[in-house]
C-alpha cells in the first residue's frame, strides 16, 4: 500500500483533526456505489459518465487530503476527453489501485483518530 493521505495537509486545510473520521467515513460510504458505477460505465465506455465519476472522486480525494491521488484523477479527467475505449483500461486500473490504497489507509486512520 502506498501512503496517500496527508494528515498535516488535512489539519492545515480544515484547522482540526476532530472532523477527519467524519470526512473519511463519508468518503468510504460513497466508494461502493462509485466503484459499481465506474465498472458499469467502463464496460460500455461511456466517456461522459466516466468523466463525471472521475471528477467526483477527484473532489473526494481532495476532501481527505489525498492530493497526489487527486492529481492523478485530474490527469485522467483531462485525458478522458481524448480517449478511446482501448485507451481506458490501464487508466481505470490505476485509479482503482489508488482507491484501494486510500480505502485501506482511511480505515487505519479512522481507527487511530476515533475517540476512545
Amino acid at each position: 500500500m502506498t501512503r496517500q493521505i496527508d494528515i498535516a495537509l488535512f489539519i492545515e486545510t480544515f484547522g482540526e483533526l476532530d472532523i477527519f473520521a467524519s470526512v473519511a467515513s463519508a468518503f468510504l460510504i460513497q466508494l461502493g456505489p462509485w466503484q459499481f458505477a465506474m465498472q458499469k460505465h467502463t464496460e460500455c465506455f461511456d466517456g461522459a459518465e466516466l468523466n463525471r465519476l472521475v471528477h467526483k472522486m477527484k473532489s473526494a480525494c481532495y476532501a481527505v487530503s489525498a492530493a497526489g491521488a487527486a492529481a492523478e484523477f485530474d490527469q485522467a479527467e483531462a485525458a478522458l476527453k481524448h480517449m478511446s475505449a482501448s485507451d481506458w483500461p490501464p487508466v481505470y486500473a490505476r485509479l482503482m489501485a489508488l482507491i484501494k490504497d486510500i480505502e485501506a489507509e482511511l480505515q487505519v486512520l479512522i481507527a487511530s483518530v476515533a475517540p476512545r
